[in-house]
Order: C-alpha cells, then sequence, then structure tokens
C-alpha cells in the first residue's frame, strides 16, 4: 500500500493494518485520486504512482522565492592545468579562456557580496589554485575587514601543498575535490596536458587536506569512458569521505564529446546505481550524503511541494563573478547575454537587484515546466537549446523522464522513515 499526506505532501509505504485504519478515517469525496492496493512493484502501481505524482504538482504547490544572494562563486581562474575529456569550458562551447582575477578585483567582489547580505564565498575555477594572490587577497581582506564569511573551493588538489592546505585550514575553508574514481577510471578521464595520469598528484592532495582537516567533499564526473557498473567507483570514493556529489555528462550531442555524453539505458542505469548504493549505505546506518540524490529524496518526500519557475535553483539565491569582475548567474552561463553589472563599477544593491530580476527572467524553465518531473530537478541552460520563439529543448527527455521515474517509485517504495539527512 502507498498513502499520500494531504497535509504533509508525502508518499510513503505503510504496511497493511495502517491502510485499513486510513480508509477508517478517510473521506472518499476528498481523496486526491483513488487509492491502489495491488502490490507495491506492480507495473500499474508504478503508472499509479505516477499519475498521483503529477496530480499533487498540478493541485498543490508553492512557488520557490527569488531572494538575495547568499553564497557568491568567484572564478578566479579561467585557466586549467589538467586536460578533462569533458571540460565544461569546451562542452558549453564557450570560446577557451585563461584569465586570472586581480587581487584588486577579488577584493571589490568580497566587499560587493558582503553588501548584498551574501554568507558564503566560493573559489572556484578552472583550477582556482593557479591563483593563489586572488586567494590571499580574498582570504586577508575579508578577514581584515572583519567580515563573518564561511568559504568553500573547488579543486582538482593536484597543485595542493602543506603550506597551502594549512593556509586554507586556517581560514576555515571546506574543499571539495574533483575526483573520478580509482586510478585506471580517473586518469582516462582527467589527464595533464601530455597525456599523463594525474590520480597519484590528486591523491597526494586529498591526504595533504586530509592531514588538515578541511577535505569536505568528493566530487565525480561520470562519463561513458566510465564502466557501466557504478556502485563499485562509489564505494571507493566514500571511503575518503561520506559527502559526495555526482554529475552526469549529458547535454548537447556534440560529436566532440560522443565518448563522454551518457544517454539512454545508460543514463537510467547510473541513477538506479546511485540510488542502489545510497539506500544500501543506509541500511548499514552508514552516513551518506549524495549531491543529487539528497535533493531528489528532498523533493520527493517533502512537506511542501515547490514549483521551481527557473531552469537551476542554485541560480535563485546564488551568483557567480568573473575574473575581470563582471558578475553572472554562474559560472556556466559567464555569456554577455547574462551579464549583470561589474563589481569595479560598484552597482548598488537596488540596481544590481533589477539587472538581475531581468536576465534571470531568461533562465525560466517556461515549456519545460510541463514536465512531470520539472520539480524533481535541475537543469543546465548551459546544455539546452533555446526554442526560436522561447522556451527550450531538453535533450534526451525520453531518457531523462524514465530514469527519474525510476526515482520516484524507488524512494515512494524504501518505507517509512526515509529522510534526505
Amino acid at each position: 500500500w502507498v498513502a499520500y499526506g494531504t497535509t504533509s505532501g508525502v508518499l510513503r509505504r505503510v504496511p497493511s493494518r495502517h491502510a485499513e485504519a486510513l480508509h477508517a478515517l478517510c473521506d472518499p469525496g476528498q481523496a486526491l485520486a483513488p487509492a491502489w492496493d495491488g502490490p507495491l512493484r506492480a507495473p500499474e502501481t508504478r503508472e499509479w504512482l505516477l499519475e498521483l505524482f503529477g496530480e499533487v504538482y498540478r493541485r498543490r504547490v508553492v512557488e520557490q522565492p527569488l531572494t538575495s544572494p547568499v553564497s557568491v562563486q568567484l572564478v578566479l581562474a579561467e585557466a586549467c592545468n589538467l586536460r578533462c575529456t569533458y571540460c565544461y569550458g569546451a562542452y558549453y562551447e564557450r570560446r577557451p579562456r585563461r584569465a586570472l582575477m586581480p587581487p584588486e578585483v577579488a577584493r571589490r567582489a568580497v566587499d560587493f557580496a558582503v553588501a548584498l547580505g551574501a554568507k558564503d564565498i566560493g573559489l572556484f575555477g578552472g583550477e582556482p589554485l593557479l591563483n593563489l594572490p586572488a586567494i590571499r587577497a580574498v582570504l586577508d581582506h575579508a578577514r581584515a575587514a572583519g567580515h563573518d564569511l564561511a568559504y568553500g573551493m573547488t579543486t582538482n588538489a593536484t597543485l595542493v601543498t602543506d603550506d597551502i592546505a594549512a593556509m586554507l585550514a586556517a581560514h576555515g575553508v571546506r574543499v571539495s575535490v574533483s575526483i573520478d574514481g580509482p586510478p585506471e577510471v580517473h586518469d582516462l578521464t582527467r589527464p595533464h596536458p601530455d597525456g599523463r595520469g594525474s590520480f597519484d598528484d590528486v591523491l597526494a592532495g586529498i591526504r595533504r587536506l586530509e592531514r588538515h582537516r578541511c577535505l569536505d567533499m568528493l566530487e565525480m564526473t561520470y562519463s561513458r569512458r566510465h564502466p557501466p557498473e557504478l556502485k563499485p567507483i562509489l564505494a571507493y570514493l566514500a571511503g575518503f569521505t561520506g559527502r559526495l556529489s555526482c554529475t552526469c555528462v549529458e547535454g548537447r550531442q556534440s560529436a566532440r564529446f560522443a565518448d563522454d555524453i551518457v544517454s539512454g539505458d545508460r543514463l537510467r542505469r547510473y541513477y538506479a546505481e546511485m540510488l542502489d548504493f545510497f539506500f544500501e549505505t543506509r541500511a548499514r546506518g552508514e552516513d551518506i550524503a549524495i549531491g543529487g540524490i539528497n535533493e531528489l529524496i528532498e523533493a520527493v518526500t517533502a512537506p511542501t511541494r515547490i514549483r521551481r519557475a527557473y531552469l537551476c535553483s542554485g541560480i535563485m539565491n546564488r551568483i557567480a563573478i568573473g575574473p575581470d569582475g563582471t558578475v553572472y548567474p554562474c559560472p556556466e552561463t559567464m555569456q554577455p547575454a547574462y551579464a549583470m553589472g561589474n563589481v569595479m563599477e560598484a552597482p548598488s544593491p537596488a540596481a544590481f537587484e533589477a539587472r538581475r530580476r531581468e536576465v534571470l527572467d531568461r533562465l525560466r524553465k517556461g515549456n519545460l515546466a510541463r514536465k512531470w518531473f520539472a520539480n524533481l530537478t535541475d537543469v543546465c541552460a548551459a546544455r539546452l537549446a533555446p526554442r526560436r520563439h522561447g522556451g527550450w529543448d531538453l535533450e534526451d527527455e525520453t531518457a531523462i523522464g524514465l530514469a527519474l521515474e525510476d526515482v520516484l517509485y524507488r524512494i515512494a517504495a524504501t518505507g517509512p522513515g526515509l529522510t534526505a539527512a
């Protein structure tokens, strides 16, 4: 049996005795959808669940509000010392650039972020450690000015020394490291420019971060070059930390990235194995958090259904600042059409917010909002092609829909007590 809480908005599997009690309490005239008492794994149950979930979103939703940015990502370097096969710099068809943010721009960016009320600064790239002067400018300026900020950094860790790890730890920087699995996997997708694998250098950097207690998360990008079996790779990464982030290479079907883009049955298997690993790990009583999966679970089980009007929920409370000080919704939209001002021109918070809303209006889901799974997942604008008369085209829509249907079914069938925490 599956029960839907009309107040909480939560779907739960319930024992027969609970279902009988619920039936006795329910007024059939107020039912949102007919009850289903078939076996939970029957195909008909899956169809009913999908229909019910779509109906829930049509009838009972709350609009996600657009808030002032609480997080600012500083793109300190567009350059990188690795040549990842799926590099988003080329994947999103942007002109290759190697700009570094000057220290003065970094300091002005911090002041701009604080003026907006931001509480979190992300040090981003490219590879941010190629620009140590800007990193030091950010951390030293914020401390001298008395700004109470939290920091995060995403790095490939190949350039991490003990001195760098100590500096990051001294400022409380939470470090996420990009690593795609054990050496035989990682070296296929994240080589040095001369073709050498980078795994040994990454591992050395991770160990230094561990010694200084500032390793926060590992971030894996899954591509077709990976073995189909995802769970062993996740288990390997979880041996370092229980906080993982997994991204799948999807999107534009460019011949240049044909060896990396995941689609069709492979995409469904990717989601299925992530769910298997998550639930199996939690069943053993071990802590695990997987970026993407946790958010999906929350979307299914949250007490309130949220209508996410924008393609990505991240842009609702986050901005990015490029090396020259130009402000964008995120690092993946660093194009003139999405520019929202420049920190070197010191725009007033009110003027910036007006321009921000104007730009973000171009990133609404539009026609994609009609998909039943629109509120289950974010869609990166850089992976979409805008329609001539408005809206967006979603690559591999069938595979994505089926994969998320699997996710919905699995989460609802897991039973009471499931949370994403």
